[in-house]
């Protein structure tokens, strides 16, 4: 009696395993998607500030001197940092990230962002800084990065807005995972017959403080 029990909490145990691996390859099909309909976006929109550029260049006027603005510091909100719409995301494949924000403030006329810088850094070095810029877009931002495998990014951005004030965000990060480097890895399987899902476990043991720790782990 006891043995026919294991095997039915096995077989919930695998079937419940495989209907959570369904559900995470389904929402990750959802946001490649969402993904690729803003990177495509975006690209539409800075082609068209392109040729306005372009077109504004041909008619030369005499511009009247303009008093500079006073930069006021804060009064803008900087929130929902986002890379590839996550989070501070843990472990993705994020060869091109996408890097999205969103500004609000009291003053209605500081609520329109102006310009703004993106600033990514590995440890203390600053690996990427994108300078002020007037046309980023803060939705959906594509930097030019070459990223490392296993590693741990931070970063921040700036954001100027149409009256003047300027702003700085808190620091976000995002962690890449397992890249093109090949698996150091052996696989396992069990003896079963192929119609049962075993449940597989592997205790181990470290000696020594654990600073940080990650496990890839990769199933057919």
């Amino acid at each position: 009696m006891n043995k026919q029990w294991k095997w039915i909490v096995a077989f919930l145990l695998a079937a419940l395993l495989m209907t959570s691996i369904g559900i995470m390859l389904h929402v990750g099909k959802m946001d490649k998607f969402r993904h690729e309909q803003l990177r495509q976006q975006s690209s539409d929109t800075q082609k068209e500030q392109q040729d306005e550029t372009k077109s504004s260049a041909m008619v030369q006027e005499p511009m009247s001197e303009v008093e500079p603005l006073e930069l006021y510091e804060g009064g803008i909100h900087i929130t929902k940092l986002r890379v590839n719409h996550l989070e501070n995301p843990l472990g993705y494949d994020l060869e091109q990230p996408t890097f999205s924000w969103v500004t609000t403030a009291e003053r209605e006329s500081a609520k329109e962002q102006a310009a703004a810088q993106v600033v990514i850094l590995e440890g203390t070095d600053v690996i990427f800084d994108s300078g002020k810029q007037s046309n980023m877009n803060q939705l959906c931002y594509i930097p030019n990065l070459n990223l490392k495998p296993y590693t741990r990014y931070e970063w921040q951005v700036n954001v100027w807005a149409k009256d003047g004030s300027f702003s700085t965000s808190e620091r976000a990060y995002f962690e890449t995972s397992k890249m093109q480097e090949p698996w150091e890895a052996k696989w396992i399987t069990s003896s079963f017959d192929k119609d049962i899902s075993p449940y597989m476990r592997k205790q181990f043991s470290i000696d020594r403080e654990i600073a940080q720790a990650r496990i890839y782990v990769c199933g057919l």
